[in-house]
């Protein structure tokens, strides 16, 4: 059995789109095993959003530019981009991360500092690690869209309604349940009558304040079996050894350090593809993901 995490996000909670989830996921033979909601003050006392969005979220507030790995390659790509070194830019301090320049521009909001940041060219350091001048100060600002991303879920009145559900990969597989069910993260490029989809075209009637898009798509739903289960970690506060999920993975002679490596989103090599493991094991079914994992392990 495929066990998935599904919550809708803040802008698109009301009793309207919560009946409508529950019914939709339902109908296409989804059973909902547990549901509950989060609010704005216990995600952002736990750091729940920090912890979901994971290397975007310690990359933008928690880690010193210099603590961050970034190839060779993509160093002389900086210098050429910027004129100056990595590791000067480091030293001197013209690179920061969001929370550094929250702290020299405490007048400044969130949405602000994003739509100055967005103003310049965003180049890419790494996967999660994105950078790009803000040239009202010269500042070089670490993943600077962030900030607006967090806010979504931790201002005031800020709500998360999660369901953990689980469905039959013999009859409907991850990949048909994320792209055909939930729909794509764009919800104009989502599949007809999937839940994104019908969000989308329904919003008015639904009563939410604006029509959803990319950014805010009002569903989220995990991407794969590891995904979901550090998601449920995350958002349940459940341990993996009880997760449901996590207890097929120890039943097969899985050992939990190779979960928690794994729920690290560490990067692995399977099948001559090579990524972070959540990419790695995206769309695939559990029963698969269990044998690949068994393979993974043995060569750890």
């Amino acid at each position: 059995m495929n066990v998935a995490l599904v919550f809708v996000k803040p802008h698109a909670v009301n009793d309207k789109v919560l009946s409508l989830t529950r019914s939709h996921l339902e109908g296409k033979g989804i059973k909902i095993l547990k549901q509950g909601e989060l609010t704005a003050d216990v995600i952002k006392a736990k750091g729940i959003i920090d912890d979901h969005y994971a290397a975007l979220a310690a990359n933008a507030v928690k880690l010193h530019p210099r603590e961050l790995l970034v190839s060779a390659d993509r160093q002389a790509d900086f210098e050429k981009e910027f004129g100056k070194s990595w590791t000067q830019a480091c030293s001197d301090g013209s690179v920061m991360n969001l929370a550094q320049y929250q702290e020299k521009n405490p007048s400044l909001d969130v949405t602000t500092i994003e739509s100055r940041w967005r103003a310049g060219k965003t180049f890419k350091l790494a996967p999660g690690n994105y950078v790009s001048l803000i040239s009202d100060d010269g500042a070089i600002v670490v993943n600077g869209f962030y900030g607006s991303m967090r806010e979504k879920f931790t201002a005031p009145g800020a709500q998360v309604n999660w369901m953990q559900v689980e469905f039959d990969e013999a009859s409907l597989s991850w990949k048909a349940f994320r792209n055909e069910v939930i729909g794509a993260t764009d919800p104009n490029a989502a599949a007809g009558g999937s839940l994104r989809k019908r969000v989308m075209e329904d919003w008015q009637s639904l009563g939410l304040a604006f029509q959803p898009n990319t950014s805010d798509n009002s569903i989220h739903a995990s991407a794969g079996p590891l995904e979901g289960l550090r998601e449920r970690e995350i958002w349940m506060q459940v341990s993996l050894e009880e997760d449901p999920f996590g207890k097929q993975l120890l039943s097969k002679g899985v050992k939990l350090e190779t979960i928690r490596r794994l729920c690290g989103n560490e990067v692995v090599s399977l099948g001559g593809s090579s990524g972070p493991a959540f990419d790695v094991f995206e769309e695939m079914d559990s029963s698969k993901a269990i044998e690949h994992v068994l393979e993974l392990q043995k060569s750890w």
